[in-house]
C-alpha cells in the first residue's frame, strides 16, 4: 500500500510541502524574477514576460489579467524548483543525496526563458504552456553584464552542489558584510547534517572582554572558537557569493580576497584545495554526503 501511494500525485504535493517546512524556499523576499535571477547575470532573460506576445487576446482587460497571470506563473515555477529537485530525485528513485550533489536544477519551461535556455529544451517539454512542468538542465558558468563579474568555470557550467548552489537558497539564506555567510554556514549544518552550531557551547558572557584580550577573537578566545573553528571555515566555501544586493547579483567575490581573520576555507579540518576554489560547494557536498552524521 506504502509503495502504491508513493506513486500518486498527492504524494508528491505533501513531499513538496514537507520540505518548504524546512528549507523554506517559498518565502524568499521579494519577486523571484528580480531576486533569484539576478540584474548582473540575467539582465536579459529575467523579465522576458514583459515582452511576451498576448495580442491575440483581444480584450484589452482580458489580456492585461493575462499578463499577470503569466508573472505570477512564472514566479510560482521559480519558487518552486528547489522543491521539485527534491520531487524529481525521489519520483525517479536517485540517490537522495543528490539534494546535495545534483549538477543540475530543475525548470520548467516558464522559469528557463528567464535563465535563458529555454531554446535548447523547449523540444522536450509535453506541453511548453504549462508552468509547473519541470526538466533536469545544466546551466552554463554566469557572464556577467561586467567581464569582472564573469564565473569562474574549469568545465564551463555552473558548478552545480544541488539545493546549495541553487539562486532560491542562496536568496533565502543571504549574508551582510558583518555576517560574511555564517547564516550559510548556520543553515547548512543544520539542514544538511543536524547540527545547530548554536548549541556546541554556551553563549559568551562577556564579549567586549574577550575582543579587549585577543586581536581576533574568533580565532584565539577559547569561548569562541569552539563554535567559529567548525563555522567559519565552511563559511569561507560560500566566498564567492559575496553580494548583498539580490536584485543586483548573488554571485560574486570579493575584491579584496577573503577574509584572513577567519578560520581558513574547508570542512571539518579538512582546507579546500585551492584547485577547488571555483566548485568550493560541490567540494563540500561530496564530503557531506560521505559524514555519517
Amino acid at each position: 500500500i506504502l509503495m502504491q501511494l508513493q506513486h500518486e500525485e498527492p504524494y508528491y504535493v505533501r513531499l513538496r510541502e514537507a520540505f518548504n517546512d524546512i528549507f523554506l524556499v517559498l518565502g524568499i523576499d521579494g519577486n523571484p524574477d528580480s531576486t533569484v535571477l539576478s540584474y548582473e547575470h540575467f539582465e536579459k532573460t529575467r523579465l522576458w514576460y514583459q515582452q511576451h506576445d498576448l495580442s491575440h487576446i483581444s480584450d484589452e482587460k482580458d489580456r492585461r489579467q493575462a499578463g499577470y497571470k503569466l508573472a505570477n506563473d512564472y514566479r510560482q515555477a521559480l519558487l518552486e524548483e528547489p522543491l521539485r529537485l527534491i520531487e524529481h530525485i525521489v519520483r525517479n528513485d536517485r540517490p537522495f543525496s543528490e539534494i546535495l550533489t545534483a549538477d543540475y536544477i530543475m525548470v520548467s519551461a516558464y522559469s528557463a526563458r528567464g535563465y535563458g535556455v529555454y531554446d535548447q529544451l523547449k523540444s522536450q517539454f509535453r506541453n511548453p504552456d504549462d508552468p509547473l512542468e519541470f526538466l533536469p538542465v545544466r546551466l552554463s558558468a554566469l557572464v556577467g553584464r561586467n567581464a569582472s563579474e564573469n564565473q569562474e568555470s574549469a568545465t564551463g557550467f555552473y558548478p552545480h552542489a544541488g539545493l546549495l548552489s541553487s539562486f532560491q537558497y542562496l536568496s533565502r539564506y543571504p549574508t551582510t558584510e558583518t555576517n560574511r555567510n555564517r547564516l550559510r554556514a548556520r543553515m547548512f549544518y543544520l539542514h544538511f547534517l543536524g547540527v545547530d552550531i548554536l548549541e556546541l557551547a554556551a553563549r559568551g558572557s562577556d564579549a567586549a572582554a574577550a575582543t579587549a584580550a585577543f586581536p581576533t577573537p574568533v580565532m584565539q578566545a577559547g569561548e569562541c572558537v569552539v563554535c567559529h573553528k567548525t563555522l567559519d571555515p565552511v563559511a569561507g566555501l560560500f566566498q564567492d557569493y559575496w553580494r548583498f544586493d539580490a536584485n543586483f547579483s548573488i554571485y560574486g567575490r570579493r575584491r579584496e580576497g577573503w577574509f584572513e581573520d577567519m578560520f581558513a576555507a574547508g570542512f571539518e579540518g579538512q582546507a579546500l584545495p585551492p584547485e577547488d576554489r571555483w566548485r568550493s560547494l560541490q567540494w563540500l557536498a561530496e564530503r557531506t554526503v560521505r559524514d555519517p552524521r
